[in-house]
């Protein structure tokens, strides 16, 4: 028998059957299975097998015998003599059943029994791990702290006050700085009204332009309606429009607000996805016609088709590229960049002369990789170029709404 053998001693559990040690010198006379939680006797220097250790006795063979007269001799033999480790096992039962009714009727506070020894080890288990909860639960908060203040250190660099709003790339240059003493200019009173305010008079004014046939009804409907109304009568040259109709009204929530208007989503009838820009003038809002149709000063294929060397004024999306061929191979001098239609089907590429004022307006943020603008484009004359070969002369507007004349 080695040391640790020496130390413990085994038993069995007569109602589980957990096999379990239990030091030798330990000073109770009871121990509790751990698994059913019946309170065992430990048995002393002399005493008789205890029951936790003896195994169950087999019953006798007539006893499971299944014909009726058996059956009911069985039922009235008298019951045999109790084994000395059934008391031993009764003599436990009662000692358990008394210590806990006197523990209930006293009302006191009965000795500590080995359930109680074992459910206050499990709590000073648990105890050890609350540091590991409370270290945890402190990581965590000041994780939530930092984010907090990054939260509000970035809110704290936007100026847009109302939740619902956002602003947009600048669709127009700023407005000159006004001397002391001067007249605000109207367009800067848009920044000044509430979203709400803003969409409660958009939406009427929106479902109006959007459901206009007629030249006649677009017309009070637009910002600068008498140098609109030549536009419109080229762009509709049969004097009926084929309206797109509104389906839905600002379906994304969201608002842009600069100098130049306000920029609101809308969903067409046909379910295109579009934007309208609305300007305030001294009459109210109006829709800016001309950026929601594109409007240059000729179309795409006339201007493909003619080369026009005179300067000629175009909405396009720029776009940064690096190609440079025939009459503006030379990188040095030129700085290239791609111009496209707003539905994409057309393209050319445009120059300008390096460190010029022009092309110090046509750059580009480096976080975006196109931006859309009003641009003066003219096909070079006597310079052996390709027909899709620009240069830009001016740059009118970043965005698309025109500046007012």
């Amino acid at each position: 028998m080695n040391e640790s053998a020496r130390r413990w001693s085994g038993y069995v559990c007569p109602d589980c059957r957990l096999v379990f040690r239990v030091p030798r010198d330990h000073d109770g006379q009871g121990v509790v299975c751990q698994n059913c939680r019946r309170l065992l006797r430990l048995p002393a220097a002399g005493d008789p097998t205890p029951p936790l250790v003896a195994e169950p006795v087999a019953p006798p063979l007539n006893a499971t015998t299944t014909t009726a007269a058996t059956t009911t001799t069985t039922a009235t033999t008298a019951a045999p003599a109790m084994t000395p480790a059934a008391a031993v096992l009764q003599r436990i039962k009662h000692r358990v059943r008394k210590r806990r009714t006197g523990a209930a009727t006293a009302g006191g506070a009965a000795p500590p029994s080995w359930d109680h020894q074992t459910a206050a080890t499990a709590k000073s288990r648990r105890h050890d791990r609350r540091p590991l909860r409370w270290l945890l639960a402190g990581a965590v908060a000041l994780l939530g702290v930092v984010a907090g203040g990054l939260g509000v250190a970035w809110h704290g660099k936007e100026q847009v006050t109302p939740p619902q709003a956002r602003h947009l790339p600048q669709l127009t240059p700023p407005p000159p700085a006004t001397a002391p003493g001067a007249a605000e200019p109207v367009v800067s009173a848009l920044m000044q009204r509430s979203v709400p305010s803003i969409l409660a008079e958009a939406e009427p004014l929106a479902r109006k332009f959007l459901e206009a046939t007629t030249i006649a009804e677009l017309l009070p409907l637009v910002r600068q309606p008498e140098r609109a109304k030549p536009r419109m009568q080229r762009q509709y040259p049969q004097g009926h429009i084929d309206p797109p109709g509104l389906a839905q009204f600002n379906p994304t929530g969201n608002v842009g607000i600069n100098e130049a208007g306000a920029m609101v989503d809308v969903r067409t009838r046909n379910f295109a996805s579009r934007q309208l820009v609305l300007v305030a003038t001294p009459a109210g809002l109006k829709i800016d016609w001309e950026s929601w149709v594109g409007w240059s000063d000729l179309s795409w294929s006339t201007l493909l088709a003619t080369l026009p060397t005179q300067a000629t004024l175009f909405r396009v999306i720029v776009k940064r590229v690096d190609y440079y061929n025939f009459g503006f191979s030379d990188d040095k001098q030129w700085q290239s960049f791609r111009l496209e239609s707003q539905d994409g089907e057309h393209m050319i590429f445009g120059y300008v002369q390096r460190g010029s004022a022009v092309e110090a307006k046509l750059r580009i943020s480096p976080d975006a990789t196109s931006t859309p603008m009003i641009l003066k484009i003219r096909f070079p004359a006597g310079v052996a170029a390709s027909n899709n070969q620009v240069v830009v002369d001016e740059v009118l507007a970043n965005g698309w709404v025109e500046p007012d004349t």
